[in-house]
């Protein structure tokens, strides 16, 4: 039977040392090697596929200097909102339906301790469409935050001409906030990637 040592002893040496014999075996056996080595390169290489489609990114915002917060009161906040749609480059063959959705979130300006959720709550709700991924981060004043769409009255996969809204997300800020972003990106059925920038500020 055979063991872990087994596979750490050196291989018995062989008597007679190299011939021309085994020097030609030990080329045949290496010659697939080589060649599939060498046809690797250009199969990584290839191009990811391009969209079959476009991500509308209808973004806005707005410098809150009274927005009220349940439990909390007035704060100063930094809205953000968008209405997503995903549209095809033509008709005909149909694009590919979306499989993934997601924005990513950054603004500067923004209250230490971190203060943000959506409409007049603080957090997310666990039912609403969009839920965070990672970890939400603060530093040196700029908030930056990944959410993706979970699924609403639109599901996975999202076929061409779908939309959908994320609507009253703030964030706490100390002044008016000089940097806004909210991009969107999805990943469709073939695997290409669609990526919209969404610039407020």
């Amino acid at each position: 039977m055979a063991t872990a040592l087994d596979f750490d002893a050196p291989a018995p040496a062989h008597a007679g040392g190299l011939s021309r014999r085994r020097v030609l075996v030990g080329a045949a056996w290496l010659a697939p090697t080589i060649v599939a080595a060498s046809a690797a390169p250009a199969f990584a290489a290839s191009e990811a596929p391009s969209p079959q489609g476009t991500l509308v990114n209808n973004v806005r915002g707005h410098d809150r200097k009274s927005y009220s917060v349940d439990g909390v009161g007035s704060v100063r906040a930094q809205t953000l909102s968008t209405y997503l749609q995903y549209k095809p480059l033509q008709e005909n063959p149909p694009a590919a339906s979306l499989v993934d959705v997601w924005v990513t979130i950054e603004v500067n300006n923004v209250t230490s301790p971190l203060m943000w959720g959506i409409n007049n709550a603080v957090g997310i709700p666990s039912t609403y469409a969009w839920q965070v991924r990672g970890t939400p981060q603060l530093v040196n004043g700029v908030f930056t935050a990944t959410l993706g769409f979970v699924g609403g009255t639109v599901t996975y996969p999202i076929p061409p001409w779908s939309g959908g809204n994320l609507d009253n997300l703030w964030v706490r800020v100390s002044s008016a906030a000089t940097r806004v972003r909210l991009n969107a990106y999805a990943i469709d059925a073939n695997g290409a990637t669609l990526v919209t920038p969404g610039v407020i500020a």
